[in-house]
C-alpha cells in the first residue's frame, strides 16, 4: 500500500509544481503588462481640502491622460544635461532626473551674474538661462501638503526679457505641477 500512496503523490506534487509555474508566469506577465510604457493611469481627481476655485488635474495642454502620450512613447524625449524650456519637457525632466535642466539658475545665482529682475535683463547677463530652483512657499495652500514636503519653482516658456506667468512648481517628493496664471491654478503633471 505504501507503494500505491507514493505513486499517488507524484501526480499531485508534479501538478502542484506545474500550477506554481503557471501562476508565477502569469503574475510575471501581468506585472509586465501593467508596467508597459503606454499604460494609462487613473486620472488624478481634485484634491480634497484645497481652496475652492483651484483645480488640480492631470491634464496637460487641455488633453486628458488617456489621450496624452506617455513620456516614453511619442512625447518629446528629454536627455539628462540638455536645456529645456517647455512645461512638458521641464516637467518630464524633473520627473525623470529629480533635478532641473542645466539651463536654470536660482535668483541668487542670476543676481551674482548681474541680473536685475526689474530690468528684465537675464539673457543679457546669462544667455539662454531661465530662473528656477528657488523655494516656493505654498502660502495659499493650493497644493497638497505633507510632512517634510517642500516646493520649488521654475519659469517655463521663458524667451528673454521679463519673466512671464508660467511656472513649474515641484516638490522634493516627486510632485510636479504647472501653472500658466502665476499660481492661481495648477495642473498636476506627475
Amino acid at each position: 500500500m505504501s507503494a500505491n500512496r507514493s505513486s499517488a503523490r507524484k501526480p499531485s506534487s508534479s501538478g502542484g509544481r506545474l500550477l506554481s509555474i503557471v501562476l508565477t508566469l502569469g503574475i510575471f506577465l501581468l506585472t509586465l503588462w501593467l508596467n508597459r510604457p503606454d499604460a494609462v493611469t487613473e486620472p488624478v481627481s481634485t484634491t480634497p481640502g484645497l481652496t475652492s476655485g483651484v483645480r488640480i488635474t492631470d491634464t496637460v495642454g487641455g488633453t486628458s491622460a488617456s489621450s496624452r502620450s506617455s513620456p516614453t512613447s511619442t512625447s518629446p524625449a528629454v536627455l539628462r544635461g540638455e536645456a529645456y524650456s517647455s512645461p512638458e519637457e521641464v516637467g518630464l525632466y524633473i520627473h525623470l532626473y529629480e533635478e532641473l535642466p542645466p539651463n536654470y539658475l536660482t535668483k541668487r545665482e542670476a543676481e551674482s551674474r548681474g541680473w536685475d529682475a526689474q530690468a528684465g535683463n537675464l539673457w543679457e547677463v546669462a544667455p539662454g538661462m531661465s530662473i528656477g530652483g528657488d523655494y516656493f512657499g505654498n502660502r495659499e495652500e493650493l497644493l497638497p501638503e505633507a510632512r517634510g514636503r517642500s516646493y520649488y519653482e521654475c519659469d517655463v516658456n521663458y524667451n528673454g526679457g521679463w519673466r512671464g506667468a508660467e511656472r513649474i512648481v515641484y516638490s522634493n517628493d516627486g510632485l510636479v505641477f504647472y501653472t500658466d496664471d502665476h499660481y492661481a491654478s495648477f495642473e498636476q503633471f506627475y
